[in-house]
C-alpha cells in the first residue's frame, strides 16, 4: 500500500469495514483457486510430463543448432 502515499492518499484512510470485507473475499478467492488447483494437479502433472520430453528435445536441437559443440 506504499504507493498511495505518493498520491496523497494515506492508507489509515481507509474504512475498516471494506479492508476486511476485501481481505475476506481475496483470502476466499485464493481458497477457491488452491483448491481448484489441487484438484487438477494431477492432471497437470501427467500433461507435463508428456510435453516435458517434447520440449526438452526442442531446447537441445535450438541450442546445438545454434552453438554446435
Amino acid at each position: 500500500m506504499f504507493w498511495l502515499k505518493g498520491k496523497g492518499v494515506e492508507v489509515k484512510n481507509l474504512k475498516p469495514g471494506k479492508w476486511d470485507l476485501g481481505t475476506c473475499l481475496g483470502t476466499r478467492y485464493l481458497a477457491l483457486v488452491a483448491s481448484f488447483r489441487a484438484v487438477n494437479w494431477q492432471s497437470t502433472m501427467r500433461s507435463w510430463r508428456q510435453s516435458r520430453g517434447d520440449y526438452f528435445a526442442a531446447v537441445v536441437s535450438v541450442f546445438s543448432n545454434h552453438h554446435p559443440v
